[in-house]
């Protein structure tokens, strides 16, 4: 088995860290985040460096996988995977067991696919997007990269999101609809008409409050 370094030591990091370990995937994890948290644990991992250490650690750990949630800026994500990459890391799918995700579902790398998730057939997910605990991604829904889909959130039939965009908890995105690019869908919503770019939006139904 190789070895993983997981970027980003929040609280995503404890939701990789513990679908990592019950898949048994890997013979060694370890964590990097800020210089600050160097020598401290989560779930008895350690974090054993900052992401300048990124080409040093490539001899060791194969693998990497961005640990990160909303509290890191989706710039900084894709500047780290684009590091991660020209450094030559493998970027895995990480589904937990739980999860049902379709045969005929495009998951793209980078992707985390959290406990109870569901990702229904020909649905479509770009690079380093979270489908969190309970999710439900139905038939044909397209989500762009670096897109959040939070806990209990469902994105009906047909559905497009874009990229950069995430949808609050329990919020409900009604078939054939589409959420533009780095916008948010607060919690608990009801999406009953497209969402321009750029957005804040939430309520029932769900109206943007801002651009």
């Amino acid at each position: 088995m190789n070895n993983i370094l997981l970027v980003g030591a929040g609280g995503h990091c404890v939701s990789v860290l513990d679908t990592i370990q019950s898949l048994n995937m890997f013979n060694e994890i370890a964590i990097i985040d800020i210089p600050d948290r160097i020598g401290d644990f989560v779930n008895n991992i350690r974090i054993i460096a900052s992401d300048e250490s990124l080409a040093d650690l490539f001899s060791e750990y194969k693998y990497a996988f961005l640990s990160m949630g909303d509290v890191v800026p989706n710039n900084i994500k894709n500047n780290l995977y684009l590091e991660l990459k020209n450094i030559g890391y493998t970027i895995p799918i990480i589904k937990d067991p739980s999860s049902i995700v379709s045969s005929s579902a495009k998951i793209s790398e980078g992707c985390f696919i959290g406990k109870n998730a569901i990702v229904n057939a020909n649905a479509n997910i770009d690079i380093c997007t979270i489908i969190n605990t309970s999710a439900i991604v139905e038939h044909d829904v397209q989500i762009g990269r670096f897109c959040h889909l939070s806990p209990g959130a469902i994105a009906l039939g047909h559905v497009v999101i874009e990229e950069y965009s995430k949808i609050g908890s329990n919020s409900v995105i009604n078939p054939n609809l589409s959420i533009g690019n780095n916008s948010i869908i607060g919690s608990g919503s009801v999406v009953t008409k497209a969402i321009s770019s750029n957005s804040v939006a939430y309520g029932n139904p769900c109206k943007e409050v801002t651009k």
